[in-house]
């Protein structure tokens, strides 16, 4: 097969000038190391988001349940078995659907950061161990998850082939991330409100915390798969020495 002038490796580090493979002038100085094989986020991207789309059920639920407590401030026997019975039920499976997404988005997260080095980003802003571990830091958890998936959309950009740090944080930030980032923080925000209210005021913010909630849930899942795709084409691209 004849190699077109101007074609680069996959690995970025060799140009082919019609005659042979010469080192690439458009590679950073000096060059990345060897970067681990790119592997595709897909399955865990698939898995992620069934178990995010899933955890609407525990909301939905738990939510239910929190209305029938606050419209029922004073329960007789049979009233409090069945809201105490709902209200375990609702736990149940709001832990249970929590967790699996919780686990599987942390595992499509560790892979879309070690997939970054062989995308062109040598350097991201964290390891792939240290970007989930920070997830679960206090007050670091508020803005950490937003920052990673923001990296790693970021050095998947398919228009140019390397992008160091400085260069990811000049890419704007795509809207579909922001909103889902905010949604999550604002229904996170209104359901802690809210625990401490009761009656009316309970009742409205369970409502506005929930619905937040559930939307922050489908966009993380758009964001999964726009990341995920997005990672593909320029894997792709790379392959096909068309980016340099």
């Amino acid at each position: 097969m004849l190699q077109q002038s101007g074609q680069i490796s996959p690995d970025g580090y060799w140009m082919w000038n019609g005659a042979q493979w010469v080192p690439n002038p458009y590679r950073p100085a000096p060059a990345p190391p060897p970067a681990a094989p790119y592997e595709s986020a897909g399955p865990r991207a698939g898995t992620a988001s069934i178990l995010v789309l899933s955890s609407i059920a525990g909301i939905v639920l738990l939510t239910a349940a929190n209305l029938v407590i606050d419209l029922i401030p004073n329960p007789d026997d049979n009233q409090s078995l069945i809201v105490g019975l709902l209200s375990l039920v609702a736990l149940v499976v709001w832990l249970g659907t929590l967790i699996g997404a919780v686990v599987f988005f942390c595992m499509w997260l560790h892979r879309v950061v070690r997939n970054m080095p062989a995308l062109g980003s040598p350097d991201p802003r964290w390891s792939p161990a240290r970007a989930v571990v920070y997830c679960f830091i206090p007050f670091i958890l508020l803005v950490h998850p937003l920052w990673s998936v923001l990296d790693a959309w970021r050095g998947a950009d398919a228009s140019r082939r390397w992008l160091d740090q400085g260069t990811r944080r000049m890419l704007r930030a795509p809207s579909l991330i922001v909103g889902w980032w905010a949604a999550w923080l604002i229904g996170s925000f209104v359901l802690n409100i809210s625990s401490r209210m009761s009656g009316g005021i309970a009742v409205a913010l369970d409502v506005v915390g929930a619905t937040s909630q559930i939307a922050a849930a489908v966009l993380c899942v758009m964001v999964i798969r726009a990341v995920t795709a997005r990672q593909e084409r320029k894997n792709q691209l790379i392959a096909g020495g068309q980016l340099v």
